[in-house]
């Protein structure tokens, strides 16, 4: 029954130095499928930016896929809100970078965060300001239409600190940019911290009404509340109710790709007995 759970590792947790690491770490802890970030899980390839190409992705496809692992998430985490107009343009272009040669790694699905009306990307309550969701919808617009070009999905994950920082709000999003190509991330944590945790069912309940049909993968992880500070904690060691996010998975999204967040190696057992047993 373990082999029936779609759950998959993020590459940078298990392995920061090359893709034969990468392959050999990922395959030694279990898993068959991994979100790959180039610049974080890769680490001695260098930076990449710009050097793309279909034999690289080629490459790396086939390393991977001999230790039958695939690529579920082409992480390219960038800040969308980047108020620094020539850093932003240089961003988007590493983003569409990664849409034109995903294909070429077997994936079809970019992901990204939605970033912060911050040249270095720290929280700012301008993020709750028109402008700065102006310049994050029109970053959005541009790589979407990237996206549709070459039949892959720009996938977003809203954090409470970021621009998309409610459901509600990504459903905004949704509404406003119109795409098949557009879809979501879901991290239930990220909507959480230390002023609404304790509403935490209605905020995973409101994410499945709300947006349910465009959920494309979920980003799985726990928390704890220490000091009035929301951190992180091993997967059914903390607050959050794994059982409703199973329940509320099962009904809308049976089989969606999930992916540990911040995996503790060797205890991928432990995980699954625990979300088995749920």
């Amino acid at each position: 029954m373990k082999e029936n759970l779609n759950i998959g590792v993020r590459g940078h947790d298990v392995s920061q130095t090359n893709i034969y690491d990468l392959a050999k770490s990922v395959q030694k802890e279990g898993f068959r499928h991994t979100q790959l970030a180039l610049k974080k899980a890769l680490k001695d390839h260098g930076n990449l930016v710009g050097k793309l190409n279909t034999g690289m992705m080629d490459h790396f496809k086939r390393v991977l896929k001999d230790a039958g692992i695939r690529v579920s998430i082409f992480g390219c985490y960038i800040n969308m809100a980047q108020p620094v107009e020539e850093k932003r343009i240089a961003e988007i272009n590493s983003f569409k970078e990664h849409i034109r040669f995903a294909s070429d790694l077997g994936c079809r699905m970019i992901g990204t965060e939605t970033g912060c009306y911050t040249e270095d990307y720290t929280y700012t309550e301008l993020n709750e300001s028109e402008e700065a969701f102006e310049t994050f919808l029109s970053t959005l617009r541009e790589i979407v239409a990237e996206a549709e070009k070459f039949g892959v999905f720009v996938a977003i994950e809203g954090v409470v600190t970021h621009i998309v920082n409610t459901p509600k709000k990504m459903k905004k999003v949704l509404n406003t940019v119109k795409s098949n190509n557009l879809v979501v991330i879901l991290d239930t944590v990220n909507y959480l911290d230390e002023t609404n945790y304790l509403k935490q069912d209605e905020i995973m309940r409101e994410c499945f009404e709300l947006f349910g049909d465009r959920i494309n993968a979920i980003h799985i992880k726990d928390f704890i509340i220490e000091n009035g500070v929301r951190k992180v904690a091993n997967i059914g060691e903390g607050l959050l109710n794994y059982k409703l996010l199973l329940q509320l998975i099962q009904a809308y999204k049976p089989q969606v790709e999930m992916l540990i967040e911040n995996y503790e190696p060797g205890t991928r057992e432990k995980v699954f007995n625990y979300i088995e047993n749920l």
